[in-house]
C-alpha cells in the first residue's frame, strides 16, 4: 500500500515568514516522520503560530497557564494536529546553540511521534521516543538533538 498522508500547515503569524520555504520544509519532516514509523495513511495539521496562541492552548488543554514551545492534539488513528510557538523556538534554539529549523525539525518530529502513541511519562518510554526521534533527525541530516551543542 502506498503511502496517502494529507499534511497542511497553516502560518497564523507573519513572523514564520522569516524561515524560507517553511511550509514545505514541515510538510517534508512531517511525511519523513510518519515514513519512518511505518505509517502508511495520516491526516496531520500543523499550526505554526505564536506564543501568545500557544499559551492559550496550554491553558485551555492542560491547565498551564504558560507559552510551550510543542502541543500535540491526537486525533482518530489517523493523526492529529500540531502547534508550535515561534517565540519560545526561537529562545530554546539560541539557549541550546541550535540551528532554528534544526530545532523546529526536533519539535516536529517530537509532536509528530505523540500524535501516534509515543509519550515520554516514565523513563523506559522516554528513552524509546528519543531513540526514535534521534534515527528520524539523522535520516534528515540532522545531529542528536539531547546531545550538548556548541553551535552548528
Amino acid at each position: 500500500m502506498a503511502e496517502n498522508y494529507i499534511i497542511e500547515v497553516v502560518v497564523d503569524n507573519n513572523i514564520w515568514e522569516t524561515i524560507p520555504d517553511v511550509e514545505d520544509m514541515c510538510r517534508n519532516i512531517v511525511r519523513s516522520t510518519l515514513a519512518s514509523c511505518g505509517i502508511k495513511k495520516a491526516e496531520t495539521i500543523v499550526l505554526l503560530s505564536n506564543d501568545k496562541k500557544l499559551k492559550e492552548l496550554n491553558y485551555n488543554f492542560r491547565g498551564k497557564n504558560k507559552p510551550t514551545n510543542v502541543l500535540s492534539f491526537p486525533g482518530s488513528n489517523l493523526g492529529g494536529d500540531i502547534a508550535i510557538a515561534y517565540e519560545t523556538l526561537k529562545k530554546e534554539a539560541g539557549k541550546q546553540g541550535k540551528k532554528f529549523e534544526h530545532h523546529l525539525a526536533h519539535l516536529l518530529v517530537h509532536g509528530t511521534l505523540h500524535l501516534f502513541g509515543y509519550d515520554h511519562e516514565d523513563d523506559k518510554d522516554a528513552k524509546e521516543m528519543e531513540k526514535k526521534e534521534i534515527m528520524i533527525l539523522k535520516k534528515l541530516k540532522i545531529g542528536n538533538p539531547y546531545e550538548e551543542k556548541k553551535g552548528e
